[in-house]
């Protein structure tokens, strides 16, 4: 809001003005002096226009009139009055000009800065009303007012402030509010909300009313808003919407402030309906597309994808660029977390059909690649991106460009391109983009040679990999289909020693930091061995490692054989490995799994008093979240062996632990009624076939304990 304070009471300057003009009436004879009376007695009675038309035929530096100094002056401030700021401009320039130190030349300054700031023509206005608000007299309050406002408009909100707060303090009853509602916006520009929060509450306890209370009031719930209090910030400014004495513009402000506060704090439903009652209330045309902006906005976070595709398309014409690429991006963003990846490359080939900015043309084309490529349009990807590349986007912009290659490569990797991917990729490094760039590029070219069976060139991409991550589960997933490979392509000495090699590296980083990512990278390389049946290398690795690794490691290592082995069916193979890694390691953390992959071999073989033996082992080593399912598999064993009582106090037990999986409790309730009915005691047997039944988790369970109520009659 601008008070502009345009009718300054000016009246001693005025009233010396036509003394001046009795003075020199008396003096001089003729026309000039009978024409300045006139203009002088217009300018007393506020007639701006007969007073200029009077003064304008004495002004001007030509003038060789006695009164061509004060007429300039006046002619300045009539046209000043009458909003002809550019005529003020240039007549208040003539006065400074020729009289700079001239009766009026303070007062020339203070409009003729008034006026430049009118025009937008600030580079002036400081030295202006410095000069003004340093000079004591009826003008020094309105300069240091003028004067913060343009240090505001400067964003110079500090300096704004200490002016407003002097002024305020020497209680100048012109400036007050003014002043209250200046200083309360200069903390506002300064973030310091609470501030100006308080000097606006403190500008309302003063009798004001009309536009400066209504612009008071939406000041205050502006900052509120800032602040997140969105609910606080509604409340402040509903009044304003719903008093119907309130004009157009206020009431407008109110509606859209309101409407912003529900988006923000995340309420798009009530949002958008003020915001249409906004876009209701005709607002100008730059007004109207906002808001039709921002209820595509509201649509999107509701998830109505379409319907604001629906506006993006029906307002294309009157949105910016920066309005199209953004709100495309948000609706492609929407669609694809429903999905829709086509959808959501539609609609950004759409919008990028509408941009000539290339700034917003490559974000735009980026993310119209990247929904083609999660909606399997690999081909499309290339078309899309390979042109931008070709322009000079390599040099233009590095980090686009490494975002655009990586696509690229991924895309010729899906099409088996492995030619133009492994290109790809080399360009990408060639760029030295950020490390997780790096290592992605390296990981992903060491797929792409291990694919086209270049496995030489695959372990050179691999140690540049090794030599540059820190990323050791990546390394070893790596790693793991490197040797692999190797295996089948029948070189099984290299596969060993690069299975070797990657050990040693993982041991190396345990030992300079024990709190490091090693263990689970060395247990993710065995994993991967073990996918690919890489059981022989994982055999010759531990019988490598006797002596060269620390006991865990070689458990692990040994472990993680046997685990091969069993994936592969070879179980005998597997209970000897098992049985190895119980004997030599019985203290490791991951012994009771070796037991208990024991019991599962001899369970499913019918040896249930091995089994058993071994799920006992177990369990007693188990932690306690693994005991509830190794106690069951105790009861099983002896269920198979007939030794009913015993069994089903287990099964008692796990029917009523914590923590042990649903589907095994309900096995539980299941085992339970059987032995209950094979006891004879069938009340009890009923009981626990209802809670099998009511649990639902296992299929067949539930299936059989129906059909044993029904024969049982439950």
């Amino acid at each position: 809001m601008r008070l502009a304070m345009r009718s300054e009471i000016l009246i001693g300057w005025i009233a010396g003005a036509l003394l001046i003009s009795l003075f020199l009436g008396s003096a001089y004879s003729g026309n000039d002096a009978e024409t300045f009376r006139v203009g002088t007695g217009a300018l007393k009675d506020q007639l701006w226009e007969i007073a200029a038309n009077e003064f304008r035929a004495l002004a001007g530096d030509s003038s060789k009139s006695p009164y061509a100094a004060s007429a300039t002056y006046y002619l300045g401030y009539c046209d000043f009055q009458l909003g002809q700021y550019a005529e003020v401009k240039r007549i208040l320039s003539i006065y400074l000009s020729n009289w700079p130190s001239g009766e009026f030349s303070i007062q020339a300054k203070y409009h003729l800065a008034r006026a430049l700031f009118e025009l937008g023509e600030l580079e002036r206005v400081r030295q202006l009303l410095e000069d003004v608000s340093s000079v004591a007299g009826e003008l020094q309050d309105a300069g240091t007012f003028w004067l913060a406002r343009w240090h505001y408009e400067q964003a110079e909100f500090d300096k704004s402030i200490e002016l407003l707060k002097k002024l305020i303090s020497s209680g100048s009853p012109q400036y007050m509010d003014a002043a209250l509602y200046e200083l309360s916006r200069a903390y506002s520009g300064a973030a310091k909300y609470v501030e100006s929060i308080e000097t606006a509450r403190r500008l309302l306890k003063r009798p004001i009313e009309g536009e400066i209370h209504s612009q008071t009031v939406l000041l205050i719930a502006s900052d509120l808003a800032s602040l997140g209090r969105f609910d606080e910030a509604i409340k402040e400014a509903l009044p304003l919407v719903e008093d119907p004495t309130r004009n157009a513009t206020v009431h407008s402000k109110a509606t859209a402030l309101i409407a912003d506060a529900h988006l923000k704090a995340g309420e798009p439903d009530k949002a958008m309906a003020y915001f249409q009652d906004f876009i209701a209330n005709k607002p100008d045309a730059r007004s109207e597309r906002w808001a039709s902006h921002q209820i595509a906005e509201c649509m999107v976070s509701m998830s109505d994808c379409r319907g604001a595709d629906g506006i993006l398309h029906n307002r294309v014409e009157g949105f910016s660029e920066r309005n199209i690429s953004d709100l495309a991006a948000a609706i492609a963003n929407c669609y694809s977390l429903q999905g829709e990846h086509g959808a959501a490359a539609a609609v950004l080939e759409f919008a990028l059909s509408r941009l000539v900015n290339g700034d917003l043309r490559l974000l735009t084309g980026l993310q119209l690649a990247e929904a083609q490529f999660k909606a399997g349009d690999f081909s499309g990807v290339i078309l899309q991106l390979s042109p931008l590349l070709a322009r000079g986007l390599l040099n233009q912009d590095k980090e686009a460009a490494a975002a655009a290659l990586v696509m690229v490569a991924e895309s010729h990797e899906r099409l088996n391109s492995l030619d133009e991917a492994e290109r790809a990729y080399r360009l990408l490094l060639s760029l030295k983009p950020e490390e997780s760039k790096i290592e992605l590029a390296l990981e992903r070219l060491t797929s792409v040679l291990i694919r086209r069976g270049d496995l030489d060139a695959a372990l050179g991409s691999l140690n540049q990999l090794v030599n540059s991550s820190k990323d050791l589960a990546r390394i070893a997933q790596t790693a793991g289909r490197l040797v692999a490979s190797f295996v089948k392509s029948g070189k099984r000495d290299r596969a060993l020693k690069l299975a070797e090699s990657t050990l040693t590296r993982f041991s190396e980083e345990a030992k300079r930091n024990e709190n490091s990512s090693a263990q689970s990278a060395r247990q993710a390389f065995f994993a991967e061995l073990s996918r690919s049946q890489m059981c022989s290398i994982l055999l010759s690795l531990a019988e490598n490692s006797e002596g060269k690794m620390a006991p865990e490691g070689q458990a692990e290592l040994l472990f993680a054989a046997a685990e091969c082995c069993y994936i592969a069916g070879s179980t005998a193979s597997a209970s000897t490995i098992y049985l190895e890694v119980c004997r030599r390691y019985p203290e490791w953390r991951e012994t009771y799994a070796a037991s208990a992959r024991l019991g599962a071999i001899s369970f499913a073989e019918a040896r249930f008093d091995d089994a058993l033996k071994r799920f006992e082992a177990a369990a007693a080593n188990a932690p306690p979240d693994k005991r509830c399912n190794l106690r069951y598999m105790v009861a099983e064993s002896l269920f198979r062996m007939g030794r009913l009582p015993e069994s089903l106090t287990l099964f008692l037990g796990v029917a009523s632990a914590e923590g042990c999986d649903a589907d095994v409790v309900q096995n539980a309730c299941l085992k339970s009624g059987m032995i209950y009915e094979e006891l004879g005691k069938f009340a009890e047997a009923v009981a626990a076939y209802e809670r099998c039944r009511s649990m639902g988790c296992n299929e067949m369970a539930t299936s059989v304990a129906g059909k044993r109520l029904s024969r049982l009659g439950g």
